[in-house]
């Protein structure tokens, strides 16, 4: 007996049994708002393993599985999320399973969306030396940083 292998070859045997194994227990894809995306999960072993899909809760806690709806398909072990949201985003977790063993591949998914920002007020008339003060808003996915520059330099927090 053969335990699973997933993305790697099984040596030829059939005599035998082999576990499962992950030749990349992290994969990262990403993919835009609107677009579909592929998350294989190939695994090969003997007996034969199923894998399973499932999304990491984003608190950290439990997974849960990932069943088919209208955005979410499954083709042999393929999970197939059609017309993404950037609330796909997070990590998926395929688990190849047969009486031998189990293993897991860990697919972090990132959906993007455009970055656009709002500076209000756009035009702000004060007197010397009193504060003046703007907001941001800031819509998109990922937002890595938020930086405030004055005539091509970045502002430093708590300056003037």
């Amino acid at each position: 007996m053969i335990p699973p292998v997933m993305d790697e070859p099984v040596p030829d045997s059939t005599a035998s049994s082999t576990d499962p194994a992950s030749a990349s227990s992290v994969v990262r894809r990403s993919a835009w708002v609107g677009e579909g995306v592929l998350l294989p999960c190939v695994a090969r072993g003997h007996p034969t393993p199923e894998s399973t899909w499932f999304r990491g809760d984003p608190s950290g806690g439990s997974l849960r599985q990932v069943l088919p709806g209208p955005r979410v398909k499954y083709h042999l072990e393929v999970l197939i999320l059609l017309d993404l949201l950037v609330e796909d985003s997070g990590t998926y977790v395929c688990i190849a399973n047969n009486t031998v063993g189990s293993r897991r591949v860990h697919v972090e998914l990132t959906v993007r969306s455009p970055l656009e920002t709002r500076v209000t007020p756009a035009r702000q008339t004060v007197d010397l030396e009193r504060p003046a003060a703007f907001e941001c808003a800031v819509l998109g996915h990922p937002v890595k940083e938020i930086a405030w520059l004055k005539n091509g330099r970045q502002v430093e927090k708590g300056h003037r």
